[in-house]
C-alpha cells in the first residue's frame, strides 16, 4: 500500500519557532481521493511537551481537506501517549490495532 502513495514534497510542512529554531515536520499524504494520512509527523526532542504536535497535526489535516479527501488516517505506536492525546483531542477515533512481530537474528 505505501508504493501507492501520493508522494508530494509540497505538501511536506517544516515547522520553526518565533526565534527561528527547527520545532518538526508533518508529512501529509494521499492515498486515492477518498483517503490520506498523516504518514510521519515528528517533533524535534528538545522542543517537546510545548504543544507544537498540535499545531503540526492541524497544519497536516488542512492540506488533507484542503484538497477535498474526507477520510483522515494516522497510525502511531501504541505507546505515543502525547501524539494519541492530540489526535484525539482533534477528533481522530481509533479504528483498530495492528500487531508487529520481529525477530532479532
Amino acid at each position: 500500500m505505501l508504493k501507492d502513495i501520493d508522494f508530494n514534497p509540497d505538501w511536506w510542512q517544516v515547522a520553526y519557532n518565533d526565534q527561528s529554531e527547527f520545532v518538526g515536520l508533518v508529512v501529509p499524504q494521499k492515498f486515492d481521493d477518498d483517503c490520506g494520512a498523516i504518514n510521519y509527523i515528528g517533533v524535534s526532542p528538545d522542543k517537546r511537551g510545548k504543544g507544537y504536535i498540535n499545531d503540526l497535526l492541524l497544519e497536516g489535516s488542512q492540506l488533507i481537506f484542503d484538497a477535498n479527501i474526507p477520510k483522515i488516517i494516522a497510525d502511531i505506536d501504541v505507546e505515543n501517549f502525547p501524539l494519541d492525546k492530540s489526535l484525539n483531542a482533534l477528533g481522530f477515533e481509533y479504528e483498530r490495532s495492528l500487531v508487529v512481530l520481529k525477530l532479532n537474528l
